[in-house]
């Protein structure tokens, strides 16, 4: 059992569990390679333009490997359910975690959560609005939560059990950027505050735009969870986009970045500065604190390249067009090409 009292998982749950990860970790390291694109856009020759459409395989590919590790999830729900019932929560973490990522990339999405559904030969299905589905996951994570670790550290890249076993933490980081993107900076800035003063992670002068850092992702105690992947890379236009051995999901530093966000959304400066005033001692930069906003913005351009949250970050203050000189389309990510001709009631984001 772990530390809960909750039984481990055996060979075959491992099996599926290790699956389920598989195909999470190739869908959000893919999201990451096209957020790199619109890092270099402005510098790389309009990278976003040439590679972000529709036909194009790095959508259909993050696309499917997202649904296909929902089901593998919802299957692991549906199992448990049936025999011991001792796996939801932890279960429905990574549900939340993929709707919030898909959220993010297309908006309104086919919203399942019944792995009976599978079976149901409806195959066609509508976009559920995405306030509805982030409302729902908030909910079921807050009413999961005491379920969940409350002292674990950085274990989700060390098995499979303790990829599984996800923390308080981890849960309430999830939740405060769902908060921020529904606009709850309250409920944010209250989940962060308890990451931040439980005191399981420190600052560092780890760098997560940097692949030094990535490679020893492993040995890092910023780590609040994070994913194993196969690297590769290309180059485009002079600059190296890459797909890293591990995708930082959650980290300390973009805690305080979180922290800082929501005070300066709720006007308190002083506890926002003081938190952007530890992050660039400890990283060794130069933050503005003036220019709140524009001080976030940059520590994030400059500390997590390769991680997965600065999409989502300029998309809900409306700087994805100010920071990357995209047009106003490229907000969402194009629906594959092949989901809006196989099913009649899925259309495309506007502009593709």
């Amino acid at each position: 059992v772990n530390a809960n009292g909750v039984p481990l998982l055996g060979s075959e749950g491992s099996v599926i569990v290790a699956s389920m990860a598989v195909d999470l970790a190739k869908s959000i390291s893919t999201f990451n390679l096209m957020q790199q694109y619109y890092h270099y856009n402005t510098t790389a020759g309009n990278l976003v333009s040439q590679y972000i459409y529709p036909s194009n395989s790095l959508i259909s590919d993050c696309w499917q490997a997202i649904y296909k590790s929902q089901r593998t999830g919802l299957l692991i729900q549906y199992a448990d359910a049936m025999s011991n019932n001792v796996y939801q929560e932890y279960s429905r973490f990574f549900t939340a975690l993929r709707y919030y990522y898909m959220t993010a990339m297309w908006g309104d999405v086919p919203y399942i959560t019944n792995y009976e559904w599978y079976s149901s030969g409806q195959w066609q299905i509508e976009r559920t609005d995405m306030r509805m589905i982030l409302d729902e996951q908030a909910r079921l994570l807050r009413e999961g939560m005491e379920s969940l670790f409350e002292d674990k550290r950085n274990e989700s890249l060390k098995d499979i059990n303790s990829f599984f076993f996800v923390s308080k933490d981890a849960a309430r980081v999830l939740l405060a950027e769902i908060a921020l993107t529904m606009g709850d900076c309250n409920m944010a800035r209250e989940m962060l505050d308890m990451v931040i003063h439980n005191e399981f992670y420190t600052l560092s002068d780890a760098n997560f735009s940097d692949p030094a850092t990535i490679d020893n992702l492993k040995e890092c105690d910023e780590v609040i969870f994070a994913l194993d992947n196969t690297s590769s890379g290309v180059t485009r236009n002079n600059v190296t986009i890459q797909i890293p051995p591990f995708t930082p999901v959650q980290t300390f530093t973009e805690v305080m970045l979180l922290y800082a966000e929501a005070c300066y959304q709720m006007g308190d400066r002083a506890r926002g500065e003081e938190a952007l005033l530890q992050l660039a001692q400890a990283k060794g930069i130069t933050i503005d604190t003036d220019n709140m906003l524009q001080g976030i913005t940059d520590a994030r351009k400059q500390l997590l390249l390769y991680s997965v949250g600065n999409f989502a970050y300029m998309k809900r203050n409306n700087l994805l067009m100010q920071e990357y000189g995209v047009s106003e389309q490229y907000e969402l990510l194009p629906i594959p090409q092949q989901e809006v001709n196989a099913n009649p009631l899925m259309y495309q984001n506007p502009g593709y």
